[in-house]
């Protein structure tokens, strides 16, 4: 028979278990709760160590990749603004002007990052991005705590060949913890949250009647160049920091009489209703056998065995195509701005290559 002592002492831990199991519901009701707001039975979520850094591609982005048919190459999270006039964000750089490149960084992660580094590449107007075709401007850094975000700068004085209309890229990533961007050389939002792109463009028609532009594939193949009229409320929208000075106009009517061309010999530019449709020349090459002779013949390559020859033509042309576009077709009334986008789709896949907005003023 158990002593008194030990009854008591039994007594005791089972009145401490119980006391225990009460707190423990009632700290797991508070916390639901507390936390949970109006889901009610269900539990907090779970922490995640990790973070989750990303910029913005449009306003009401939360860096949640891919998407599809979403303009995503005018980032809210990244401006150029000069040095003399900080409250004027532009795309025009001036020779010897010195500008702040800005790029805002969010963290949606459980993690803090106390070293988030941005990357700054600048190029020329461009649809579709590499690395490999641009200026890295130089590396910022920022302490992100989680589910906050803070604004990056970069001190940029332009050289003389930098001068003009330029798209900036932004990259965002870290070491520690690690989040990584999903290429080294292809910056593409619409699979990568760390990237993000400002490509819009403000041209005068009393200074210039044409617009260069060019576009970096990351494969050869047929694709198409569109012309997408913006509406009224989207010009404002671009011009927010002069949109007084200006009457919006609806270039609907408009963009279907612009003209575009190119110097690049080994395309083939056809004007289709719904834009310019690109083609790749395939182009024949010589290829010298073990004794020195050289075939230009394809019914005589074709004969040959394939272990000596796999591959009887190929494109000459590099992933960086050079176009013009020709704007002395628009109407030009000073006082008055019109916008439209011009976007290259691949014609294989109906993917985004990329995307240009123009503002006509």
């Amino acid at each position: 028979m158990p002593s008194e002592n030990y009854q008591r002492a039994q007594a005791f831990i089972e009145e401490v278990e119980k006391e225990r199991n009460q707190d423990s519901e009632e700290r797991e009701r508070f916390i639901r709760e507390f936390f949970g707001g109006k889901r009610e039975g269900k539990s907090p979520r779970p922490f995640e160590n990790s973070s989750f850094l990303f910029s913005r591609s449009y306003p009401n982005d939360n860096g949640m990749r891919p998407f599809s048919g979403i303009n995503f190459w005018c980032s809210p999270d990244i401006n150029i603004v000069p040095l003399s006039n900080t409250s004027s964000p532009t795309t025009d750089l001036k020779a010897g002007e010195t500008y702040f490149l800005r790029c805002v960084v969010r963290n949606n992660g459980d993690v803090i990052v106390p070293s988030a580094k941005v990357e700054f590449y600048l190029v020329d107007p461009s649809l579709g991005f590499n690395t490999l075709y641009a200026e890295k401007l130089g590396v910022c850094e920022a302490w992100i705590n989680p589910y906050s975000s803070d604004e990056v700068a970069l001190k940029y004085t332009v050289p003389a060949d930098q001068s003009g209309h330029k798209c900036l890229f932004a990259r965002v990533f870290s070491f520690s913890p690690p989040d990584y961007p999903e290429d080294v050389y292809a910056l593409d939002p619409t699979t990568d949250r760390h990237t993000a792109q400002k490509n819009l463009n403000i041209v005068s028609l009393e200074e210039t009647t044409s617009f260069p532009f060019q576009v970096i594939l990351s494969e050869l193949e047929p694709f198409i160049i569109q012309f997408k009229p913006m509406d009224t409320l989207e010009v404002v929208q671009h011009l927010q920091w002069n949109a007084s000075d200006f009457r919006p106009l609806d270039f609907s009517k408009h963009v279907h009489s612009l003209q575009m061309y190119s110097r690049e010999e080994n395309l083939e530019i056809n004007q289709e209703r719904a834009g310019y449709r690109i083609d790749f020349k395939p182009t024949r090459i010589r290829i010298p056998n073990r004794r020195g002779r050289i075939f230009g013949c394809f019914e005589r390559l074709k004969s040959l065995k394939r272990s000596r020859f796999e591959q009887f033509e190929r494109y000459t042309t590099s992933n960086k195509l050079k176009f013009t576009l020709d704007l002395s077709q628009l109407p030009y009334e000073k006082g008055i701005a019109g916008g439209f986008h011009i976007v290259a789709q691949s014609l294989k896949s109906e993917k985004i290559i990329g995307g240009i907005s123009l503002i006509i003023i």
